[in-house]
């Protein structure tokens, strides 16, 4: 028998409803001074420390360095946590470290995609026309419907497919192999209907 680790499970739900910004929190100055705690330092590894110690923290707004202790409004927190954790499932997609502006953007295609190992979530490998419109159109919605440049698309394309998967040319012939190893076994675990047999 095992139980949930609901301790764990809050304080990651807690640290994605304020990365979300369905809570917030903020920074006490030494001057006295408070500061909200923008959304991307909960997406950061300081963010960790934040609920193993009691220290101050430190990150920049509007270039300026803040350090201070993190607070938040305990009324607020009461009448919110509920609808903050009912929208932030227990999971650490929301609040993984930043790695770079690609890595994170190329991270939210795949999880658009619901890509595993360079395919879709069936196994399939995904077409690279398909993969490329998707991330042209996820591009122009974070910046300002721009287009990336040619090489960036080719770059990123690369970067999300199974290397396996040659641009527009056929599977290598393991690769081809084990994709239709794949059909083969999900053909043999779906149910077949039955044929209908009419009274005479």
């Amino acid at each position: 028998m095992t139980f949930p680790d609901f301790e764990d499970d809050a304080k990651t739900r807690f640290r994605q409803a304020l990365a979300e910004k369905s809570l917030s929190a903020v920074a006490l100055e030494d001057s006295g001074r408070v500061t909200p705690i923008p959304d991307y330092f909960w997406r950061s590894e300081a963010a960790e420390a934040v609920f193993l110690e009691d220290a101050p923290i430190a990150f920049e707004v509007d270039g300026r360095q803040v350090t201070g202790s993190p607070l938040v409004d305990i009324m607020a927190l009461r009448d919110g946590w509920r609808s903050a954790f009912t929208g932030a499932p227990a999971a650490i997609g929301m609040t993984e470290r930043s790695y770079s502006p690609y890595i994170d953007f190329l991270m939210d295609v795949v999880r658009d995609l619901g890509m595993v190992d360079g395919c879709d979530a069936q196994g399939n490998r995904i077409p690279v026309e398909q993969l490329s419109d998707r991330i042209v159109a996820m591009w122009k919605d974070r910046n300002k419907g721009r287009k990336p440049i040619p090489y960036r698309l080719r770059m990123m394309t690369t970067m999300l497919r199974h290397f396996d998967h040659a641009t527009g040319g056929a599977l290598p012939k393991g690769a081809e192999e084990a994709a239709n190893a794949l059909r083969v076994k999900q053909a043999a675990t779906t149910p077949k209907k039955r044929p209908r047999v009419r009274a005479k």
